[in-house]
């Protein structure tokens, strides 16, 4: 953070005359700046505390924000100046950074009144509270206190902006409180797992309780500009009007030093006094921060801390998981090339920029990128307009992006959905025009067109795939459970307005309206059963084993769920390049084209795969418009999409627009730089795209839905399991199976209990697996197809950088209680007699398990557990 960035955080205190200062402020707020409402709001049973709420009504934020901010602050300070018991002035640059970080409908509040009173009670302590969705920017602000204590935190009536721009290394300093005991203040509560700067205040004695100190521990190494950072924090620091401040270069020195998990404390003299600054050396000899001239109290507590960072530590809070792999992203390289071991450490990600003066110069957004065709909405064509493309990458290269949060090599949140995809809503929002609304609206298609119950692995561009116990619950996926892989957004086209152009290598180009498709006296109309299975499908137990390839659109933690089954109408591709005289000059490929936008290495396109001629030569490519008996749904590609037989689904190109004929495969992004199969020596430090075999058909696969993974099973010598089995390319499942100890012997599903067989679809199976055996079982599946071909029987033969095609048998593990066993079947009864918990496993027994005279009687019956000759 800049100097410009110092005092970033405001509050005006006050103790009477509500109702004058409410009229002066609405005197100041005027209609007149364009794209922000606002509200006077009261907080609920509190008297003279008040919030000013701006509402965004359009893009043209920043400007008009920094105006209306500015004097509102302005005016409060001048008209109300004898009754200010302190304040500190709220940073411009620091808000605009924060409004701008937020998306059309979100509210920024901006504290401005509020009271205390000497009494605070602990209870009324920095309550946050998150008030506006996760992704963009997360504001916080302290709940309402209670009628019958009316007392306000001071420093909680801030706006704290958090968002993923927030990295470890950075810093957030919470000034001291004034009249309040600051050991009562609370950490800032990091969320989402991420590990920020911990910030608390302490204090060693209550007669120097109004002057309080922050203590700042640094988790991680701290980046280059923390001290920039902490001397912007330390310049809003006062107590009664005794300011303390430390110059920069002291503190980047002093942050440069420090060691992860060190500490250090930052006071503030005596009120009246005047802080001066003086250099502390520890141990170590290396130079910390300037620090004021304390007072002997403050010195001696200092001193405690300087005599205990002599024991010199390297421990972080979490070195134990870090040493275990469970947070392995932590965990520096080591080049053992030279004489020396040299740890490469992770990157930590320095603060965002943007230029905004030069992507202002570029021109207007709304008209640079303005919707191509209408009834549209959401759909920008690039591969018209090269120039607009560069002006695109240009915007998207003067500013940075935060990076995907880790996720392979650290937790997996527990969230639905379980990544927000925020870097692709920002790069929608940063090229803006048409794109401005994308996210918003594909999240609101979402919702209205998928299941309650959908897993949301990636909120946008959504990748969503229905829970286990629905994935085969039905042969064919009813259409709001069936998954989904988008690549971009999801534009909103009228059917009415659509068309599809048929151009390139073709003897007659020609458009086609919907309608023209649809007419059966031109084409005769082709209906399939068909599985589409994403290449991702089972994809968390290769990430589960090891880290792969990272992307721009995140590699979601697909389960078994990416695969579903629909019955689609429509005409086949073939005919319709009949229509247009067939190919020529060499034509072997049909390049498709989807109306989303999708991003790659900071540069725009739509998206773009291609097909050989051979496959559509063969009636195996359907341009369909109908699912399940039912129109496509926007969330699925309407108007019209393709669905290619036996490929991976990201060859379906939905909302299709164009098909144009050409002799080589496609060198879009897609097809030549992903979904590739790469050996597994391949990976970060040597991959090509021509190392990688660019995936089509699926090979044959299965997967267990029933029961889950480490759940506990009590059955009378069967398990009862469920799933579905599946081979691309016009091949079926011919055999499906099982086995319960880790792949030794295989019992194989009585055809009966599969489902019919058809040659572009999955199987699905049920199935009594015999389990004599208790205790920890290995479940296996695995498929043969009707060419013979089977599935690798470890996920470590299937593993490849990409994370795609997990071919690989699919293992469980679950906890075998056999009820037939008598001694298992008397030891339930006696939970249920007893009440003692079953669940969970690991919940200690509350009863004895064998009684003294039982114990007693087997030693006396079996020799003893040592003997003496």
């Amino acid at each position: 953070m800049s100097k410009s960035h110092a005092n970033p955080k405001s509050r005006i205190l006050i103790t009477d005359g509500r109702e004058e200062i409410e009229k002066k402020i609405k005197g100041a707020l005027t209609d007149s700046v364009s794209g922000i409402s606002y509200d006077l709001v009261e907080r609920p049973g509190v008297s003279n505390l008040l919030d000013i709420m701006f509402h965004l009504q359009d893009d043209n934020k920043q400007a008009s924000l920094e105006e209306l901010v500015k004097d509102c602050v302005e005016l409060s300070m001048r008209a109300f100046k004898e009754r200010v018991a302190h304040c500190i002035d709220r940073s411009l640059a620091d808000i605009r950074e924060t409004y701008l970080a937020l998306t059309m409908g979100d509210e920024l509040i901006v504290p401005l009144l509020a009271v205390t009173t000497p009494n605070a009670a602990e209870s009324d302590i920095v309550r946050a509270t998150v008030i506006n969705e996760p992704g963009s920017a997360i504001l916080f602000r302290s709940s309402a206190p209670s009628v019958d204590s009316p007392a306000v935190v001071i420093d909680a009536n801030v706006v704290i902006a958090i968002d993923d721009r927030l990295k470890n290394g950075s810093t957030t300093l919470v000034p001291p409180s004034i009249g309040i005991d600051p050991s009562q203040l609370r950490a800032l509560v990091p969320i989402s797992g991420k590990n920020y700067v911990a910030v608390e205040t302490a204090s060693d004695s209550a007669d120097i309780a109004a002057i309080g100190c922050v203590t700042l521990t640094v988790d991680g190494a701290p980046s280059a500009t923390s001290g920039e950072t902490l001397s912007a924090a330390l310049d809003s620091v006062s107590v009664d009007g005794t300011r303390f401040s430390c110059a920069a270069s002291a503190t980047n020195e002093m942050v440069r030093s420090l060691e992860p998990t060190s500490t250090y404390v930052i006071g503030t003299g005596p009120p009246g006094s005047d802080a001066t600054s003086s250099n502390i050396t520890p141990a170590s000899g290396k130079e910390y921060c300037g620090m004021a001239d304390l007072w002997i109290v403050f010195g001696i507590i200092l001193g405690f801390i300087i005599i205990g960072n002599k024991m010199e530590t390297h421990n972080r809070p979490d070195e134990w998981k870090i040493e275990q792999g469970l947070a392995g992203a932590k965990l520096p390289f080591l080049d053992q090339t030279g004489r020396d071991t040299v740890p490469i450490e992770p990157a930590k990600w320095s603060k965002l920029v943007k230029d905004e003066t030069a992507i202002a110069a570029i021109g207007n957004r709304d008209k640079l990128f303005t919707r191509e065709i209408d009834g549209w909405k959401g759909y920008v064509e690039w591969e018209e307009y090269p120039e607009k493309k560069e002006l695109a990458h240009r915007i998207l290269a003067l500013q940075t992006f935060p990076p995907n949060p880790e996720f392979q090599m650290g937790p997996i949140p527990d969230t639905n959905p379980v990544l927000p995809g925020t870097h692709w809503k920002m790069w929608h929002h940063a090229v803006g025009g048409e794109l401005s609304a994308v996210p918003e609206d594909s999240w609101d298609t979402v919702l209205r067109e998928k299941h309650a119950e959908m897993l949301h692995l990636l909120q946008f561009p959504y990748n969503g795939e229905p829970p286990k116990r629905l994935v085969t619950a039905k042969v064919i996926t009813p259409n709001p459970l069936h998954f989904v892989r988008n690549h971009g957004g999801i534009p909103r086209i009228e059917k009415d307005k659509w068309s599809l152009n048929l151009d390139g290598l073709v003897a007659n180009p020609r458009t086609f309206t919907l309608d023209d498709l649809m007419d059966e006296s031109q084409f005769p109309r082709m209906e399939k059963l068909v599985t589409m299975q994403c290449s991702g499908t089972r994809r968390i137990e290769q990430i589960s084993l090891y880290a792969g390839q990272g992307d721009e659109v995140p590699q979601a933690p697909w389960a078994e769920g990416a695969i579903g089954t629909a019955n689609y109408v429509g005409v086949s591709l073939k005919k319709v390049i009949k229509a247009c005289g067939g190919l020529i000059d060499g034509a072997k490929h049909l390049e498709l084209y989807g109306a989303e936008t999708y991003f790659k290495d900071n540069h725009v396109m739509n998206y773009l795969v291609s097909v050989p001629w051979s496959k559509v030569k063969a009636n195996e490519v359907i341009l369909a418009w109908e699912m399940n008996g039912e129109p496509l749904p926007k969330i699925h590609g309407y108007p019209l999409r393709v669905v290619v037989l036996g490929y991976i689904g990201a060859r379906s190109v939905k909302w299709l627009y164009r098909v144009k004929a050409i002799r080589n495969p496609t060198l879009a992004p897609v097809q030549s730089k992903e979904y590739l199969y790469f050996n597994q020596q391949i990976g970060k430090h040597n991959q090509r795209p021509t190392d990688g075999i660019q995936i089509q058909e699926m090979p044959v696969s299965s997967a267990i839905m029933y029961p889950w993974q480490r759940q506990i099973v009590i059955h009378n010598g069967t398990i009862h399991c469920k799933g579905w089995a599946y081979s691309g390319g016009g091949r079926w499942p011919e055999r499906v199976e099982l086995s319960a100890d880790g792949g030794f012997s295989w019992y194989a599903v009585p055809n009966a209990n599969l489902s019919a067989k058809h040659k572009w679809t999955w199987r699905t199976w049920e199935f009594d697996l015999p389990c004599d055996v208790e205790g920890w079982v290995e479940i296996v599946c695995r498929c043969w197809d009707n060419s013979l071909n089977t599935q690798p029987l470890t996920v470590r033969a299937a593993w490849n950088w990409g994370l795609h095609v997990t071919s690989s048998a699919h293992r469980i593990n679950v906890y075998s209680m056999n009820k037939s066993r008598e001694r298992t079947r008397k030891r339930l009864e006696k939970f249920e007699q007893t009440g003692s918990p079953l669940a969970p496993l690991t919940w200690p027994e509350e009863f004895q398990t064998q009684s003294w005279e039982d114990y007693e009687k087997f030693w006396r019956e079996n020799e003893p557990r040592d003997v003496d000759d």
